[in-house]
C-alpha cells in the first residue's frame, strides 16, 4: 500500500469541501512558487522552463521532467537543499509538496520548471529525512 494519498482522493469534485481544501493548497502552492523564486533569485537564477516526458517516475522526484536551460547542476543542488530546509521550518512535509505539483499544469513549460524543482525538494526532504524537521 502507497504512503501517499492524493489530496483530493476522498474528495468530490465541486463540493465545498472540495473547494475549501483546493483553495488551501492554491495558497499554499503560490507561497511555495515564492520561496522557490526567493532562492533561485538570490543566485541571479530563473527557474527553467521544463519538458514533462510523460511517464510517471516510481521514485516521485524530478526525473520525469527534462529542461534545456539548467543551472550548474551544484549550484542547483545547494538550492534545492535550502528550499527543502525552508518548507521543513515551514512544516510543508514532502506530501505537501506532491499536493501542490498536482495542482500545476505540467505540460506548460514555466509550470513544468516548477513541478521539476519542488519534486526535487521533496526528495531531497524524503531522501534525507534526519536533516529536516518532523
Amino acid at each position: 500500500m502507497p504512503c501517499y494519498t492524493e489530496w483530493n482522493a476522498y474528495l468530490t469534485e465541486g463540493t465545498p469541501e472540495y473547494e475549501s481544501t483546493k483553495a488551501e493548497l492554491e495558497a499554499k502552492l503560490k507561497a511555495v512558487k515564492h520561496i522557490v523564486d526567493y532562492y533561485f533569485g538570490v543566485d541571479h537564477l530563473r527557474i527553467s522552463p521544463a519538458r514533462y516526458s510523460g511517464e510517471e517516475s516510481w521514485t516521485l522526484d524530478h526525473r520525469e521532467f527534462e529542461t534545456d536551460d539548467i543551472a550548474p547542476l551544484a549550484m542547483e543542488e545547494r538550492i534545492i537543499k535550502c528550499i527543502a530546509y525552508h518548507c521543513s521550518c515551514d512544516r510543508i512535509h514532502f506530501t505537501t509538496l506532491y499536493d501542490l505539483v498536482s495542482l500545476l499544469d505540467i505540460y506548460d513549460p514555466a509550470e513544468a520548471g516548477y513541478a521539476r524543482i519542488m519534486l526535487a525538494c521533496a526528495h531531497e526532504i524524503r531522501a534525507n529525512k534526519g536533516h529536516y524537521l518532523y
